[in-house]
């Protein structure tokens, strides 16, 4: 049995896409395009030593990945798990995505590109923020 307080915290399928919607961005960040741009300490924890020491690796393999939500009366997030004889990352649970390419506009193309290889998600049923003007 749910408990009333933590009942009243659940958002409606509806809710949770329209709050998606309006929050979320497709913004490429600006260190895929600059690599003079060392990441923001958003935390007050981290190490800038580490941080500048991340910063200065070259060169960056950028990636990207899909978070699929899969719209139901309640909502399923898909997660794949890459095959057991991979070099990197051998069987680990992980959002459907990958390397950017260079044919790629940006880093939703690229990860819709991937989602559509990997599990054979057809990018037209995908319903995404859309990038600001």
């Amino acid at each position: 049995m749910i408990d009333r307080e933590w009942a009243d915290r659940f958002l409606s399928t509806a809710e949770f896409f329209a709050r998606a919607k309006a929050r979320l961005a497709l913004n490429t960040p600006e260190a895929l395009t600059d690599p003079n741009v060392i990441p923001r300490l958003d935390d007050d924890d981290a190490d800038p030593e580490l941080i500048a020491a991340i910063a200065a690796m070259r060169p960056i393999r950028t990636a990207a990945v899909l978070v699929p939500i899969i719209g139901r009366a309640e909502p399923a997030v898909l997660f794949t798990q890459r095959t057991a004889h991979l070099s990197d990352h051998a069987g680990e649970i992980s959002f459907p995505g990958g390397k950017i390419e260079t044919a790629d506009i940006s880093p939703a193309a690229a990860a819709l590109r991937e989602a559509e290889e990997e599990v054979s998600l057809d990018r037209r049923l995908v319903d995404a923020p859309r990038s600001p003007p």
